[in-house]
């Protein structure tokens, strides 16, 4: 006979011993915190100087998932793509990628949506509007490319598993963790680069605070949604970083005779005035009134050999923003052609608008042309009425001594 009792006791027994493996440590998923102790040093610091809220770090940082084992964290995508992002291709492809007629016609379009702020960042700054929108134009295609991954687990993955860099992208993680903290925004809501770059200018978290401002005065800074302020950070950082209003940027060289061998043996990069470039054979393409200001000649790898020019002060200014001398080149390459279309466009939307003008003034004219007209025949014909009334009046008859008759 079956003794159900047993068997309902044996079941039991079972069903128990396996609820108590499966929340023991050994069955028990383990979180990135608990594997981390760096992790959890980390939290510790933000806790106790900065005031963030232990079991909330702790809940964020669980979101990100735990590498299998030290020699997979290079697998992470935000890790290979750091890696990648270093190699090299020559500067024509690099302008071919960065600068193309639909990047220009997005930067003019740019530009007429946010003349407002551009002209008010100008007064403020004294950076021209190209630069501004070019810069912008490269960093996130005017807003429109800011970056799908999540910023915090960029940093925390960058700050905790990239080995070349773990301290430069631990202050970084710091940095937006605070700038997230003073704004009450949710740090797992804001998407930007793989390393961590956010909104149009592709601000890292550390210039936060150094360079973005309210340009537009609502009391809040925005550089995802808001192209005011995106434009004014822009700005201020070229203004900071010693941005001279009115000179040069580069300009080509003109390499005449074979000096420039001498001059380049030992310097590929020598730092001259103008006057002094000009005994080397070397002139710019550009006239520029003052031959004492200097320079450095670059040369950059073009489809068909080199290309020489001569950069000025504010071209080493925009190399703050990107240390890249490729990067800087196409962002003032860009803003030279953006420039040139928006004043075409501009002048073009001028000339409609005095076509315009023309067309109605002549309308006008032809209007106030007709009226007088109008008026002037109608004043000869009232004439010509008075005129008949009068000879009526004048050939009328009356009965001869009619007035003495009646007198009588």
């Amino acid at each position: 006979m079956i003794n159900f009792q047993r068997i309902r006791f044996f079941f039991n027994a079972c069903f128990i011993s396996f609820l108590t493996l499966s929340i023991s440590p050994a069955f028990a998923k383990e979180t990135l915190v608990e594997a981390r102790p760096d992790v959890q040093s980390f939290i510790n610091f933000m806790v106790n100087n900065y005031g963030f809220d232990k079991p909330q770090l702790t809940t964020m940082f669980n979101t990100i998932p735990i590498a299998p084992s030290t020699s997979n964290y290079k697998n992470r995508p935000v890790i290979k793509q750091m890696v990648g992002r270093h190699d090299f291709i020559p500067w024509y492809q690099y302008q071919a990628f960065f600068i193309d007629q639909n990047r220009i016609n997005m930067g003019v379009s740019y530009w007429q949506a946010n003349y407002k702020w551009l002209n008010r960042a100008y007064q403020l700054y004294g950076v021209p509007k190209s630069i501004v929108v070019a810069t912008i134009g490269i960093e996130s295609k005017y807003g429109t490319e800011m970056g799908v991954y999540s910023v915090f687990q960029s940093l925390a993955v960058l700050a905790f598993d990239y080995s070349s860099r773990k301290d430069y992208f631990k202050q970084q993680l710091i940095a937006f963790l605070v700038y997230c903290k003073a704004n009450n925004i949710d740090p797992l809501s804001v998407k930007g680069s793989y390393a961590g770059a956010i909104g149009q200018p592709q601000f890292m978290p550390n210039n936060l605070a150094l360079y973005t401002t309210d340009l537009d005065h609502q009391n809040q800074i925005d550089i995802i949604n808001d192209s005011a302020d995106a434009i004014g950070s822009v700005a201020h950082f070229y203004h900071l970083n010693k941005w001279r209003t009115g000179e040069p940027v580069a300009i080509p060289a003109v390499i005449t005779g074979d000096k420039i061998n001498v001059l380049l043996r030992n310097n590929p990069e020598p730092r001259l005035t103008l006057a002094e470039f000009a005994q080397y054979g070397i002139t710019p393409q550009q006239a520029v009134a003052d031959s004492s200001l200097p320079a450095n000649l670059i040369s950059l790898t073009g489809a068909n050999g080199p290309e020489y020019w001569l950069a000025f002060h504010n071209f080493f200014v925009i190399k703050d923003y990107n240390a890249s001398t490729d990067y800087a080149m196409a962002l003032y390459q860009l803003s030279v052609l953006i420039h040139h279309d928006y004043k075409l466009q501009l002048k073009a939307k001028i000339a409609a608008l005095k076509a315009k003008e023309a067309a109605l003034k002549a309308a006008q004219e032809a209007a106030e042309l007709k009226a007088q007209q109008a008026a002037l025949l109608q004043a000869k014909e009232k004439a010509k009425a008075n005129q008949n009334h009068k000879t009526n009046f004048n050939k009328k008859t009356y009965p001869t001594n009619s007035f003495h008759t009646a007198a009588k």
